[in-house]
């Protein structure tokens, strides 16, 4: 023999909880779900979805910017990528101008003299080359 206590009675701020919740559930499993009927045709499907692709489209056809120029979907990453190895390049031609200064230092014993002219001649090729392939990538435009 099991000793269960006998249940008691809810409260009436419980009763109203399990009907609240009760409404809800009720409200919920009385939701219609949009399955296609059969009184709708084949055709009438298709046209919808080929309405849709052609918004969805439409959507990704390429933006005017202010400047009048067009970028497509894929034109921001490209645009990234251009700066990206804008800076890179440089950063290269800085460390590379100092390094073989850095060299001509050790072989004429003209310590820092070399060095920061080499650092000065790769800046000035660092802009060079950043300018031109800035020049580049405008020309081409967004694929």
């Amino acid at each position: 023999m099991t000793d269960q206590k006998p249940e008691e009675p809810y409260s009436v701020e419980e009763e109203e909880r399990f009907r609240k919740i009760e409404e809800e559930l009720t409200k919920a499993a009385s939701v219609e779900f949009a399955l296609p009927s059969d009184d709708v045709s084949l055709d009438d499907r298709l046209k919808a979805f080929e309405s849709r692709a052609r918004a969805a489209q439409r959507r990704a056809e390429p933006v005017v910017s202010p400047g009048g120029t067009t970028k497509k979907g894929m034109a921001g990453t490209r645009d990234t990528g251009v700066a990206i190895a804008i800076a890179y390049n440089l950063l290269g031609c800085v460390i590379g101008g100092w390094a073989i200064g850095f060299l001509i230092d050790q072989l004429a014993h003209t310590n820092p003299m070399g060095q920061g002219i080499g650092a000065l001649v790769g800046a000035v090729a660092g802009v060079t080359a950043a300018v031109v392939l800035a020049l580049r990538a405008e020309s081409t435009g967004p694929k």
